[in-house]
């Protein structure tokens, strides 16, 4: 094997894994759906980084070619690096947090996922065999979802069951439950049904894609297209492997179920799930890579993608992610029209063509019936039509000046929005894109550039409307891709946000490598790209939607390439330049190191002491000393690696100590009593300690109001005070904060003031409930307290 052979070997096989990473959920880590899957592909991405820099050092064909995606794209990076610089929080920005794991890094991780892609995989095989893995991942997540789907009672083939069909959803819902928690809102391996919606949307038109592709293909023999028939069963048993593994959760159930009363049994089926696992892990590596290669050598027939891309329909409808629905349709449409229009479509494919018209009738008719019958009892009835229908689209799209100033006319009270709009999450998300607005128009420079990436929580503090009381406490997101970036890079950062997608449909109509790519494949990665960018208007993005969108990317910039003889001369002469390849290979292996320490190894290991940490909560009298000696050892290794996971770890120290002061330790001996006592107050002084730092290093509304509250509850109200003046003097409109502070206020004596901010807050949304029982509260301490005063004047 030669060096170049081994070098693409190893990109290979880790860009072969990053699909699955869909599919992984990290148990042993905080926040596991997401951590694990971040650090997972981050390393993949180190090590096969690692091997294209050698890779292109030694064969300038690998470099990088000329390509606007490739510029567009390296343009956003470096927008995004600067307006992080002069941002907020740089920190923040560049390295995020365990909960979204996103941040400048990440997205450097991505352009390097993009840049490897579009340099290696150059022809039509290469793709396919990568596009084979991906379906392989995704037929692992539908295969879960499929099961969450059977362990809902609310699913309709249950209903159909009756008694039998609840007792198997009860069953299967204990095995592969939704992390949502609602009926019939799968999220399969992805924990949110936000990020499941719009993977199986992405999904639909790759499927479909893959199968026009392997039809129109002209590398492929008609002696191949004669066997595609008989090869469905290798993508069935892709499903089947998936099936096998997932067994072993079920049988698990089954174990715990029956442990009481058949104890052998149970343990029996306890061994034999891990034996499923294991086999099933074989069975999916082997087939997967089977039907891969039979999809590179055009071997794999189009009714396998076809069904498919049905069966992703169905899971998004059940993922009631209303974007998704909305991506969905915008996208169809899309690839129609674009087929329809295009002179290639109208000419060679008259018949489909009309075939598509009176398709796209249908939907309208489907459609545009679903809102004229919402109020029925048909669509009432069903969970999934009902999201949709809920929305009241016309007076959004018949009446955007309307809709536009009921939003921002601050006397419009939240109740009426909801009335006006049709749904609380739909008013959310364009208050939010109101705040946004608002948060880069106070300067220049935050026009410009913004406030960096991870910033929005500054944003929303600052900017808050109090119409927002009904909504989650903190927003670190607008909800809308597209404010997101607003708010993260500015007008500039937006601006280069938007070419990512405007570059790949350029080079796929206008290019001169258009004629690369089959009419029907350009029209469903067209349809693909607009129904992901309607999905960002009411969402925002995750690790696995990015990799999708990256990789769509990159597989448009490598397939629309024009061949350039120029390029190759000079590929020959840079061989030459041999210095360049050392400096090339030696930068490279520390960025990745670098990239490594400090983006994967120590935050990760942050991470898994949180873990601990969690997991080592006091189960009785006997072990609080020990639970909370190793709390304060694992919580105190956290904070000390000062990775960027410090804030979480900051936080859960602080709702540990809450945990473990409320225990009644008075039943406890006098010896061992002292002895909780003791590590106890230790873990609140340095929980304590080490939440003032952070105060003091980044003072937040969220941090400073977090900590404010933790003072208030455990009694220190003078400091409590501080911070809560502190945490309203950064969102003087939050009702949540101001609301605490006025509390605090009225409690140590300040009763005036307090009845002031307290007033304030009802006042700027009368219809919350809660400002009006604290403003009613203070106000009747406020009386009682003048009644007093005026009492002891009397006597006097």
């Amino acid at each position: 094997m030669t060096l170049s052979s081994f070098l693409k070997s190893i990109i290979y096989f880790s860009l072969a894994i990053v699909p699955a990473l869909a599919w992984y959920v990290s148990d042993s880590t905080f926040f596991p759906f997401i951590t694990g899957k971040n650090f997972a592909f981050r390393t993949l991405i180190e090590i096969s980084f690692i091997a294209w820099i050698f890779l292109a050092a030694y064969e300038p064909a690998f470099r990088p070619k000329k390509s606007i995606v490739f510029y567009s794209y390296s343009a956003f990076l470096l927008i995004m690096c600067v307006a992080n610089i002069f941002g907020d929080n740089p920190y923040f920005s560049f390295f995020g947090n365990y909960e979204r794991m996103e941040g400048w890094f990440t997205h450097l991780h991505l352009f390097a996922y993009f840049t490897i892609l579009y340099s290696v995989y150059k022809t039509e095989k290469d793709w396919l065999r990568m596009w084979g893995w991906f379906m392989v991942g995704s037929v692992a997540v539908a295969a879960q979802a499929v099961l969450q789907l059977f362990g809902q009672k609310e699913f309709f083939l249950i209903k159909v069951l009756g008694e039998k069909g609840n007792s198997i959803a009860t069953f299967l819902n204990q095995s592969y439950p939704t992390s949502m928690g609602n009926a019939l809102r799968v999220d399969s391996t992805l924990g949110n049904s936000e990020y499941y919606g719009v993977y199986t949307l992405l999904f639909v038109f790759i499927s479909l894609m893959l199968a026009i592709k392997i039809n129109n293909w002209t590398l492929i023999s008609n002696k191949s297209k004669n066997k595609k028939s008989g090869e469905v069963l290798s993508f069935i048993m892709v499903f089947v492997s998936a099936f096998v593994i997932l067994l072993e959760k079920i049988m698990l159930v089954m174990a715990n179920n029956i442990n009481a009363t058949a104890p052998g049994l149970a343990k029996f089926l306890a061994v034999s799930s891990q034996l499923f696992w294991y086999a099933g892990i074989i069975m999916l590596v082997y087939f997967g890579y089977n039907f891969a290669k039979k999809l590179s050598e055009g071997l794999v027939s189009s009714a396998p993608l076809v069904l498919f891309a049905v069966l992703n329909v169905i899971l998004l409808a059940f993922t009631q992610q209303r974007g998704s629905y909305l991506g969905l349709i915008a996208g169809v449409f899309v690839s129609i029209l674009a087929f329809v229009i295009s002179s290639e479509g109208r000419k060679k494919y008259k018949k489909v063509t009309k075939i598509i018209l009176i398709t796209v009738a249908g939907i309208i008719i489907f459609v545009a019936s679903l809102f004229a019958l919402k109020d029925s009892s048909f669509v009432k009835n069903s969970v999934v039509i009902n999201r949709i229908a809920t929305i009241k689209l016309a007076n959004i799209a018949l009446h955007p000046i309307d809709s536009y100033n009921k939003i921002k006319d601050e006397k419009v009270t939240y109740p009426e929005l909801v009335n006006y709009f049709g749904e609380a999450t739909i008013v959310s998300r364009f208050l939010n894109a109101k705040m946004s607005i608002d948060g880069v128009n106070d300067n220049p420079k935050e026009f410009l550039l913004g406030h960096g990436q991870e910033n929005y929580g500054k944003v929303f503090a600052e900017k808050f409307d109090p119409r927002m009381y009904s909504q989650e406490a903190w927003f670190d997101r607008a909800h809308n891709v597209f404010m997101d970036w607003l708010v993260a890079g500015g007008i500039l950062g937006l601006i280069a946000y938007l070419t990512l997608y405007l570059t790949p449909i350029y080079m796929m109509w206008c290019g001169k490598g258009s004629k690369n790519m089959h009419i029907g494949e350009k029209a469903l990665m067209t349809g693909a790209l607009a129904g992901y960018f309607v999905h960002n208007v009411f969402v925002f993005d995750n690790l696995i939607s990015y990799i999708l969108f990256v990789a769509i990317l990159a597989y448009v910039a490598a397939i629309t390439r024009v061949h350039d003889l120029k390029e190759d001369m000079v590929s020959k002469e840079s061989k030459k330049n041999n210095y360049l390849k050392y400096v090339a290979i030696i930068g490279g292996v520390l960025v990745s190191l670098y990239l490594f320490l400090y983006t994967v190894l120590l935050p990760l290991m942050t991470n898994l002491d949180i873990i601990d940490a969690l997991r080592n909560n006091p189960t009785s009298y006997a072990n609080i000393e020990s639970a909370t000696n190793r709390n304060i050892k694992s919580l105190s290794s956290a904070v000390a690696r000062n990775s960027f996971g410090r804030v979480e770890a900051n936080e859960q120290m602080l709702q540990q100590v809450s945990k473990l002061v409320s225990i009644d330790l008075s039943s406890m001996k006098a010896e061992d009593k002292l002895k909780a006592s003791t590590s106890i107050n230790n873990l609140k002084d340095i929980a304590e300690n080490s939440f003032a730092k952070l105060v003091n290093s980044d003072p937040t509304a969220r941090n400073t109001s977090f900590y404010g509250t933790y003072m208030r509850m455990t009694g220190q109200y003078d400091k409590a005070l501080i911070l809560l003046e502190k945490a309203n003097s950064f969102a003087p409109n939050k009702q949540l904060i101001n609301l605490e502070y006025a509390t605090v206020l009225a409690g140590t004596g300040q009763v005036t003031k307090g009845l002031e901010i307290a007033k304030k807050s009802f006042d700027s949304e009368p219809t919350f409930e809660s400002a009006k029982s604290v403003y009613e509260s203070i106000q009747k301490l406020s009386i009682s307290q003048k009644a007093t005063t005026t009492k002891n004047i009397i006597k006097k």
